[in-house]
């Protein structure tokens, strides 16, 4: 388990590759749906670039390192508020392209399965490298869901929210390719 986590963490931003190819041949978008996911997709960035802000770009690395433990922003109601948004754009994408229920299904696991084994990774460094600090922030906060109550030890924000783009404009262009092929897709309809 643990060189599958390693290496989807090292590949996370391929993983959803060969799924998305698959899907092109199956999807069906169109523009109300794309109207119905703006607002998950919204959601789902700004909460990525909220967590950058925090974070950092340190969160791109393909080798796991922390220089500290991030505990402040979202970061003091989950443990992971960038897969979190990373899930709200990928199921955005998904309503706006309107694949057979089965693929959302299939999403849906996929994504859960193979970020649950990342964040076991991570947790297992985070641990060795911050000990028992790490394990206290880890009993008051969840993986992948807010507590409503924050964590009360928080760290302060690294970035502005215009500074975090120099880090994230590669998952904008993503998002905005991704949005750009849907509309060539109705178009050829």
């Amino acid at each position: 388990m643990k060189k599958i986590g390693k290496f989807l963490y090292k590949n996370r931003d391929k993983t959803g590759i060969p799924f998305f190819i698959i899907i092109l041949f199956f999807v069906n978008p169109n523009v109300k749906n794309f109207f119905l996911s703006l607002p998950l997709l919204i959601l789902g960035e700004l909460l990525r670039i909220y967590s950058l802000m925090y974070a950092g770009e340190a969160t791109r690395a393909k080798d796991l390192k922390a220089s500290f433990l991030v505990t402040g922003g979202p970061y003091a109601f989950l443990r992971n508020p960038i897969y979190l948004g990373n899930f709200f754009i990928s199921l955005s994408i998904m309503i706006f392209y309107n694949p057979p229920i089965y693929f959302f299904l299939l999403f849906i696991f996929l994504f859960f399965l193979q970020y649950f084994l990342i964040v076991l990774e991570e947790e297992n460094f985070l641990e060795k490298e911050f000990g028992e600090e790490y394990r206290i922030y880890k009993k008051n906060t969840y993986r992948f869901f807010p507590k409503l109550k924050p964590y009360s030890k928080r760290t302060r924000k690294l970035y502005n929210f215009f500074e975090v783009f120099k880090f994230e404009k590669s998952t904008i262009f993503l998002i905005l390719f991704l949005i750009l092929l849907g509309f060539l897709i109705i178009y050829l309809k």
